[in-house]
């Protein structure tokens, strides 16, 4: 699966990853690619997947940096 907006906005969560402590960081980081994700639509619903890779940040488990360079390498690897 692509991810265009993470990789189109990559430098700017590579610069500031404090900005995915905030609930519109974190939407717009995890959600913009989902095919659910509808802009200004229940942005206070969310699935397992937003909260299983906020905790995984949040926990250092993975970092901003680790997503976008997987993301990228998939890109690349296909």
């Amino acid at each position: 699966m692509p991810f265009p907006e993470i990789l189109k906005n990559a430098e700017k969560f590579l610069r500031n990853p404090d900005c995915l402590k905030t609930q519109a960081g974190l939407t717009e980081f995890i959600c913009r690619d989902c095919d659910f994700y509808k802009e200004g639509e229940d942005e206070e619903i969310a699935c397992g997947a937003f909260y299983l890779i906020g905790l995984l940040l949040e926990k250092k488990v993975v970092t901003v940096e680790d997503i976008i360079y997987a993301v990228r390498s998939d890109i690349s690897n296909t």
